[in-house]
């Protein structure tokens, strides 16, 4: 029988197989399954047309057609016949120490490289986007992975390994993708009239400043739009101002983890 279930790309959790994301982790696996009936109703007026399109033969031609398409039947049954063969001579599934053991080795490798990236000033919005979800994987991928690498010696020592690079990635490049978030987003907001600058210590302050946040229903419906954005930034404050030097202003304080926290 056919196993119902899967392991998870990024938790190793056990997943059934028609799940749209692992409850886990939140890791998509939804497809994109239109087209499929178009791909039938095509084939079937294919056929429709070769049916009209092809005149009648006589009964030594159709006889000669139905050996020919036995014969062809016979290679297809053959061919499916040993691609099962050689199947059923692959190398077992890996155990779970494994997996794990590679993940995190693929980790280390992405960590080394993400590290020696300084180029933020050049990226656009989703360039930065990019960069930060990829850094929020790996984090994800070694937080996972803590409780089952634990429990050995082996794994434990390539974990530690693994989350000391983590920490270090994300202390240092939280602050410069913060940095940069504010260069970015006033170029992609630029024509909506609206500035954004971000400032403190680590830059985690973060202030949008335009004329329609001296609506109250504007900020709301602004904030409710990036508010997801800004927490996956790890930003602890955010600002909006009406006029760049306005003596009052809405704020809110966000609830995001340090950035030396998985």
């Amino acid at each position: 029988m056919f196993s119902k279930t899967m392991k998870c790309k990024t938790c190793g959790a056990e997943i059934s197989k028609k799940a749209k994301q692992c409850p886990q982790c939140g890791h998509s696996y939804e497809k994109n399954s239109s087209g499929g009936g178009m791909s039938i109703l095509t084939f079937l007026i294919i056929l429709v047309f070769i049916a009209i399109a092809i005149p009648k033969t006589s009964t030594t031609s159709s006889n000669t057609t139905y050996a020919a398409t036995s014969t062809t039947n016979v290679s297809k049954t053959s061919i499916n016949t040993q691609q099962k063969q050689k199947s059923s001579q692959k190398k077992p599934q890996k155990t779970e120490k494994e997996e794990i053991k590679e993940r995190l080795e693929t980790v280390i490798a992405e960590q080394k490289k993400s590290m020696r990236f300084n180029k933020y000033k050049t990226l656009n919005a989703d360039g930065l986007n990019e960069r930060l979800q990829k850094m929020r994987h790996l984090g994800k991928v070694v937080f996972f992975a803590e409780d089952k690498a634990k429990k050995d010696k082996d794994l434990k020592k390539l974990w530690q390994t693994a989350y000391r690079q983590q920490i270090k990635f994300q202390t240092t490049h939280y602050p410069r993708m913060r940095d940069a978030f504010g260069p970015v987003m006033r170029k992609k907001l630029w024509e909506h009239n609206m500035e954004v600058k971000t400032v403190g210590k680590g830059f985690r302050r973060v202030i949008f400043t335009a004329a329609a946040f001296a609506n109250n229903a504007r900020i709301k419906q602004f904030h409710e739009g990036i508010g997801v954005m800004l927490s996956d930034y790890r930003f602890k404050r955010v600002d909006y101002k009406w006029i760049k030097h306005a003596h009052e202003w809405t704020y809110f304080d966000l609830q995001t983890k340090p950035d030396n926290k998985l």
